[in-house]
């Protein structure tokens, strides 16, 4: 992977009006993303209970970091969440407009990441082959399958990747 620094295209998010800008990718992408995988009321649902602002307020509480990702132009092209543990980094959440997929940027976010810890792990729709298969272009590996119940009668059904980082 090429080394190049996301520094003057990310931006930490503090204020109500970036968290506010989460909310709005989210409404865009999860629908994109989700729609031959997730019911439209479980889309809903989860958008609710992940990333509504006092969601997104409550996870930063408990350590989770957001950034919103910029473009050359400061557009926002989409967002990562993502929380130190004791191996590395955990990514929570990675999303891009579906106009900023398929360019590199996913790369690039690893491959910065990559340099906070020795591993890097994540979640993902068992059902989400796109997203199954860009993770293992950049080499994560699939290490445990998990099913969690979220309410409402839904569960996530995803795969645990991780990425050792050397």
């Amino acid at each position: 992977m090429e080394n190049i620094s996301l520094d003057k295209y990310i931006e930490l998010v503090e204020t109500d009006e970036e968290i506010n800008d989460i909310v709005t990718i989210s409404s865009i992408v999860w629908p994109f993303t989700y729609k031959n995988i997730l019911s439209n009321d479980q889309i809903k649902y989860m958008l609710n209970l992940f990333l509504s602002p006092k969601a997104i307020k409550k996870s930063m509480k408990d350590g989770y970091r957001y950034l919103l990702l910029l473009s050359e132009d400061k557009n926002k092209m989409g967002y990562v969440s993502f929380k130190f543990d004791d191996d590395g980094i955990y990514i929570s959440k990675i999303y891009l407009l579906p106009n900023f997929q398929h360019k590199g940027i996913l790369e690039k976010v690893i491959k910065n990441l990559s340099y906070f810890g020795k591993t890097i792990t994540l979640n993902v729709n068992k059902h989400n082959t796109a997203a199954i298969k860009a993770y293992e272009k950049y080499g994560f590996k699939k290490i445990k399958s998990v099913v969690n119940d979220i309410g409402n009668g839904y569960v996530m059904d995803d795969y645990v990747m991780a990425l050792e980082v050397k």
